[in-house]
């Protein structure tokens, strides 16, 4: 079973499955797929390594020795971008569910009433837009 995580840190070098290989799969996997992931590596600074990084999904590098105030104010920052990601996902959510109530509640009068129309519009351009900047906000 796959969670979601607000974060994902991987060592370049690992045994059987190097760090590229792992950041491949996961981006194929769709809880974690725009997840965060920073690579940390001891192993060759150069642009060849960095660039291998980007291209199988690294949103980050570090290079070793790791300064661990750095990391913990890295991974500080992708929790918070996460969970404002979540919260405008709630938001989404609750909007639509609104929605759903207000085109129901439409349905079932007969003439419709206008300020009815008029409050679904204005839901569905606020979903919209929360939409467009949830997207956007993507790592």
């Amino acid at each position: 079973r796959i969670e979601e995580f607000a974060a994902i840190l991987l060592d370049v070098r690992m045994p059987e499955m190097d760090g590229f290989e792992t950041a491949e799969r996961l981006r194929r996997l769709d809880k974690v797929r725009f997840s965060p992931i920073i690579f940390t590596s001891a192993y060759d600074k150069t642009m060849g390594q960095l660039t291998r990084g980007y291209v199988a999904g690294a949103t980050d590098f570090l290079f070793s020795p790791l300064d661990a105030d750095l990391l913990k104010l890295k991974v500080a920052t992708y929790v918070q971008m996460y969970l404002r990601s979540e919260a405008l996902r709630l938001q989404i959510f609750q909007l639509n569910v609104s929605l759903q109530s207000l085109q129901a509640e439409l349905a079932r009068k007969e003439p419709a009433e206008n300020g009815l129309k008029t409050r679904i519009r204005e839901l569905e351009d606020v979903i919209s837009e929360l939409n467009r900047q949830t997207v956007g906000s993507l790592f």
